[in-house]
């Protein structure tokens, strides 16, 4: 399924997307406001039609930390598909957003839960 193809099913059951309300996005991956949003509101979308677990009933991708005990939401490295998208906690996702200004603060998080085969472990700084 594309993201285009949750927009149409969305609106097939008569399901709006959610709004952005908050400030623009920077752009991401080379990814512009516009397109982030747009994952953003189609991941909202799969969710709130059943289709996709919600991040807070899943483990972070990173540290383990579950939903009960943090707050989890989506992260993406690709905003034009429904791939690679991971639950993280409010921390790793953080850390994920500044590892190119804080790339020491990334490899500490990286040496701490990584094993060498994990997806985060690949990302670039």
């Amino acid at each position: 399924m594309t993201i285009d193809d949750v927009f149409i099913l969305a609106e097939s059951r008569e399901i709006t997307p959610r709004e952005w309300k908050w400030k623009p996005l920077k752009i991401y991956n080379g990814f512009s406001h516009e397109q982030r949003v747009r994952k953003w509101q189609a991941v909202d979308l799969l969710i709130r039609m059943g289709l996709k677990n919600p991040a807070k009933n899943l483990k972070c991708a990173i540290c383990g930390v579950d939903g009960v005990c943090a707050t989890l939401s989506y992260h993406s490295e690709d905003y034009a598909s429904l791939e690679s998208e991971y639950p993280l906690c409010k921390n790793c996702h953080y850390q994920i957003h500044i590892r190119f200004y804080s790339p020491a603060a990334w490899k500490e998080l990286v040496t701490k839960y990584g094993n060498g085969s994990k997806w985060f472990e690949h990302l670039s700084y």
